[in-house]
Order: C-alpha cells, then sequence, then structure tokens
C-alpha cells in the first residue's frame, strides 16, 4: 500500500518524538530551577526560609500538573501515529512553543502571588496560552484526521473540553484569581487522571471522545 497523500513518512516520527521529549524534559528541569533558598538566612530559620518557598512550590506544582497533562496524551499519540501531515506538524511544533513557556508562566504566578490584581494578570495569561495550546491542538487534531480521510468524533466536545476550563479561568481571574488557579488545577488533574485510565475518570472518556 502506498503512502497515504499528503502525509510524511515514519522515520521523521522519531526526531519529532526525540525532540518532543527534549523540550518536556527541559522545560520540566526549568521548573525546579526557581526553588530556591535566599542566599543568607539566619542561623536556625531553616524552617521560616522553607515556608517562604511555598508560593514558588505551589506554582510548581501547577505547572508541572500542566505539563504532565499534556505529555501523557501527547506520548500516547505518538505511539498511535503511523505518519504525520505538514498541517499537522505545524500545529504540533506550535503547541511545543507554546508548552515551552511554562516555566516563565509558572514564575511569573509565583512572583504575582502577593497581589490579587497582579495575580488575576498572571493567571489571565496562563489562560490565553493554555486556550492557544487547545484550540492548535484540536485544528492538529482536524487536519491530520481530514487527511488520512477519518472524520474526527465530537471535534466541538474536544474543542471545548480543551479550552473550557481555561476560559472559565479567564473569566473568574477577575473575582477570585485564586478560584482561577484552582479550575486550571483540577482541569489537569482531571486530564492526568484520564490519561493514566484511572477508573473513576472513565465516565469523562465516553461522555466526550464516545470511548469504551
Amino acid at each position: 500500500m502506498g503512502e497515504e497523500t499528503g502525509r510524511r513518512p515514519v522515520g521523521e516520527l522519531d526526531s519529532l518524538e526525540m525532540l518532543t521529549h527534549g523540550i518536556f524534559a527541559i522545560t520540566m528541569t526549568l521548573l525546579v530551577l526557581d526553588l530556591r533558598l535566599p542566599n543568607h538566612y539566619r542561623a536556625g530559620h531553616l524552617g521560616s526560609a522553607l515556608w517562604g518557598l511555598h508560593t514558588q512550590a505551589i506554582a510548581f506544582a501547577l505547572g508541572f500538573l500542566y505539563l504532565m497533562s499534556n505529555w501523557l496524551p501527547i506520548r500516547q499519540g505518538l505511539r498511535r501515529m503511523r505518519s504525520v501531515s505538514t498541517g499537522e506538524l505545524i500545529c504540533y511544533l506550535i503547541s511545543l512553543a507554546l508548552l515551552s513557556v511554562t516555566p516563565f508562566l509558572v514564575r511569573t504566578i509565583a512572583g504575582a502571588a502577593g497581589n490579587s490584581h497582579d495575580l488575576g494578570v498572571a493567571v489571565r495569561l496562563m489562560a490565553i496560552v493554555v486556550t492557544a495550546t487547545g484550540a492548535v491542538s484540536a485544528l492538529g487534531m482536524w487536519l491530520g484526521h481530514r487527511v488520512a480521510g477519518q472524520p474526527l468524533t465530537r471535534p466541538v466536545s474536544i474543542l471545548a473540553v480543551l479550552v473550557a476550563a481555561p476560559a472559565a479561568a479567564m473569566i473568574l481571574s477577575w473575582i477570585a484569581p485564586w478560584a482561577a488557579v484552582a479550575a486550571l488545577a483540577l482541569d489537569w488533574t482531571i486530564g492526568v487522571v484520564h490519561d493514566l485510565d484511572i477508573a473513576p475518570a472513565r465516565w469523562y472518556r465516553r461522555a466526550v471522545y464516545g470511548a469504551t
């Protein structure tokens, strides 16, 4: 059987997979680098110095959760992928570029945690990037199925799932920024649970994707 029109050969997927894992590894490592004790703290006050890192630790956990919620489905997608179209590749690379700014977004949230207005701005910035990533990913899925001649099941539902939480966080950020952070964290936790195939989340996959 000949190669599908408009699709690149399987060999190119190896380099794409290496690039993906490299970007995620570097991005996750950069998150940790912001967890630093002050250069000087009073002897006997290590506990206080560690407590002073709580906002950075929360931001780190949020960023790592976000990256994990993206890495799991990407890993599964790469395993199933037999070839990739030019449109898919472009969307995929844009998604990786957006994911690679996660350390900056996390640093912004950690730095703004002490001020409600600034935290709202930081959350809105993250929500915009997350929404853009979800939209580009949905477009890539649609292009891939279109080139393969396979209709994408429930495209509207998939897009809604990808952008609903960041859209809700955007609205909440004007009222209660920490609630917006919690909304994002909850959405990404559900995504991780779903992709790990944990039993309580199987209803989610059936309801959204129609999978068994």
